[in-house]
């Protein structure tokens, strides 16, 4: 569907054959001109023929055409004519979702989406455009945060994949005229030239010597000392005749050159990993030179074009690899750049998306790349948007785009508003501050990590990145780790985020005493009706033997809130978010080893309150290991009634006390084992 701005080449043109009627023949001839790459021919002859021959087949070849040239519009209504042939596939119907998202008609691709998914609910693509037109409001939410604007560079049609070099900038573009055209759009071949800012104007491009032939020479990437250039272009035989495939296509591939002694640059030579049955373009080389990036469709890839990567080892590039799922997807994925060491950018058309090619970004952390990020609105659009650079200091730079019709470049400038978080850390018994806590605020978006102190009135601050999610932990010795979240992504003018983290004291319980053996059995939940009152079962009295201890032998945390129905050891919902408090708190503070316990109050026989108590106390350790808590860390023991919090024993009776007493002493508590 995309040509990826360098044209396969008809290296020898097929025959046309007398046809018996004239549309016909301009279906023939339109058909013959879009499988050579000839789509304003192929528009033409298929509009002529399809006014008195209505064909579905070849509507979907007339709507890519226009895919081709830019005209969406008329795409969708290609598109929506070719819709009601029973050889429709989902392919198609993907193809005409991208064309409305495209015109900005997201409802109705959402719509199509959905008919996809209906059919086959594992269709990647079309879940990840159909997320997209759910959050179109979303990702155009915060424009003002860029601006954007169009370069004007004389003497081109077109023009696109800047790179910088030489204080200005080289480009890839076409010119009118000239005596050899792109049969895909009658423009002259593309080249490489170079253009500067002088006086505020960029000036007229010149053709970068020794790199331009006859066809397509485009897309550079240059070496950091600026002596090595890789560069896409038409692939030649060694005799010097444009190579080509079983269908006598030629595909662009990839070519190295350098600079000698006199500063030009030598012929280019083509990499060793090409394959001309493959398109191997859109070159990008790290800041030291030896790691390559590129696009390609050759063996190995996911989608159609996948983003591969070569290193250079002993002085050869290395067989290419795929750079896995994470960044590839069933689409297309192409015109990778690097910003810095460790963030790469790149164009898709299967992801996240506002329409046709959108730009993305990952970074790598731990030899892993992260799931791509979405650019928003306007530095993607619903058209193609693609190769972008940055400038030093990162906050401008340019892109690629279709979005006025024609493949230009724009410059792009983003607008940083001054964000601030201010927190204080407190004791939370005393609420006095805390000094010399250690802060680790870590940005979710990329991983990375800032750490700081607070100061002697517990205070600390720190400038946020705008559109990040941030994880902020109070450490101190002797407390337990507390943590909060915070985002910036909404926020679009300068701004303080107060926030304050209260930390409790942490106490290690000494595990040898206690009467009895703690444990991590998981034991079937008790049946019974449903009730919210008291743990009522047996006889009031007690044996004399019964030993009720009010003795608290190691210092427990209450679990607020935990209440049990009737003879049951079910975690209730109202206790859930209770419980995931204490989750919350186990995760900040992954050293800990704690154990469960359970407590009953003195209604009912010391053997039932000793079982129902362990069943609850184990109840709780599996909720905490369906969030994601270690079984290792987790103990579990019933205290039955041992352990009561007031007088209220049963010895005057089941009805001495009030229920407030008992609910008292029904609790759930945890104790520290190690830190």
């Amino acid at each position: 569907m995309m040509n990826w701005r360098f044209s396969q080449i008809l290296v020898l043109a097929s025959l046309g054959i007398l046809l018996s009627s004239c549309a016909s023949m301009y279906l023939k001839q339109g058909t013959e001109a879009h499988a050579n790459l000839k789509y304003a021919t192929a528009i033409e002859k298929l509009e002529k023929g399809l006014k008195s021959k209505p064909d579905a087949e070849k509507r979907l070849l007339l709507a890519d055409a226009y895919v081709q040239t830019n005209q969406y519009e008329k795409a969708v209504g290609a598109y929506e004519n070719a819709m009601t042939s029973k050889d429709i596939t989902d392919e198609d119907r993907l193809n005409y979702g991208r064309a409305l998202m495209s015109t900005g008609n997201y409802t109705k691709a959402e719509n199509i989406f959905e008919g996809i998914l209906s059919r086959d609910d594992n269709n990647v693509v079309a879940e990840k455009l159909k997320q997209s037109c759910e959050r179109i409001a979303e990702m155009k939410k915060d424009s003002t945060l860029y601006n954007v604007d169009q370069l004007m560079i004389p003497g081109l049609v077109t023009f696109y994949s800047p790179v910088h070099y030489n204080d200005g900038l080289l480009i890839s573009g076409q010119q009118s005229g000239g005596k050899e055209k792109d049969p895909y759009n009658e423009l002259a071949y593309l080249d490489i030239y170079y253009t500067k800012l002088e006086g505020g104007q960029w000036s007229s491009p010149k053709a970068v010597e020794g790199v331009n032939e006859v066809f397509h020479d485009a897309l550079p990437s240059v070496s950091e000392d600026g002596n090595t250039m890789i560069l896409t272009r038409s692939d030649y035989n060694p005799d010097g005749k444009l190579a080509a495939t079983s269908e006598n296509f030629n595909n662009p591939q990839l070519y190295s050159t350098q600079k000698n002694a006199e500063g030009n640059w030598e012929e280019p030579k083509p990499l060793p990993f090409n394959d001309k049955n493959s398109i191997v373009a859109h070159p990008a080389l790290n800041h030291s030179g030896d790691t390559l990036y590129f696009a390609s469709n050759m063996d190995g890839t996911v989608g159609k074009m996948d983003i591969f990567m070569s290193v250079m080892l002993d002085g050869e590039w290395s067989t290419p690899s795929n750079l896995t799922n994470k960044i590839n997807t069933p689409g297309n994925e192409v015109f990778p750049t690097l910003k810095g060491s460790d963030t790469l950018y790149f164009a898709s058309n299967a992801q996240q998306s506002l329409g046709g090619l959108d730009i993305l970004y990952s970074v790598k952390k731990n030899g892993e790349w992260s799931a791509p990020m979405h650019m928003d609105y306007p530095i993607n659009s619903s058209y193609d948007d693609f190769g972008i650079v940055f400038n030093k200091g990162g906050d401008s730079g340019y892109l690629s785009s279709n979005r006025d019709k024609q493949d230009r470049i724009y410059s792009f400038q983003i607008f940083n508003p001054e964000i601030y978080v201010e927190g204080l850390v407190n004791d939370k018994e005393s609420m006095m501050p805390l000094k010399n806590a250690t802060i680790i605020i870590e940005n979710l978006t990329d991983g990375t990590k800032d750490t700081l102190t607070t100061d002697d009135e517990g205070k600390f601050k720190l400038e946020l990145k705008q559109g990040k999610d941030y994880k902020i932990t109070a450490q101190k010795d002797e407390y337990f780790n507390v943590s909060t979240e915070v985002s910036t992504k909404d926020i679009t003018t300068d701004s303080d985020l107060q926030v304050v983290l209260e930390m409790e004291e942490l106490i290690v319980s000494d595990p040898d005493e206690g009467d009895d053996d703690a444990t991590a059995d998981n034991e079937d939940d008790g049946d019974g009706e449903t009730d919210s009152g008291d743990d009522d079962q047996g006889d009031d009295d007690k044996t004399d033997g019964d030993d009720k201890s009010t003795a608290l032998e190691n210092y427990p945390y209450v679990v607020p809130n935990i209440y049990w129905d009737f003879d049951r050891a079910v975690v209730r919902e109202d206790a859930k978010p209770y419980l995931n408090q204490l989750v919350k708190k186990l995760k900040d503070n992954p050293g800990l080893r704690i154990e469960i316990r359970s407590h009953c109050d003195c209604r009912g026989t010391m053997e039932y309150n000793d079982n129902l108590s362990q069943r609850r106390a184990s109840a709780v350790v599996r909720y905490l290991i369906a969030k994601g808590i270690d079984r290792s860390r987790l103990l579990s023991e019933g205290k039955g009634e041992r352990e009561l919090k007031n007088d209220c024993d049963c010895s005057e009776g089941r009805y001495a006390c009030s229920e407030k007493k008992h609910q008292e002493n029904r609790r759930t508590e945890f104790i520290v084992l190690e830190k």
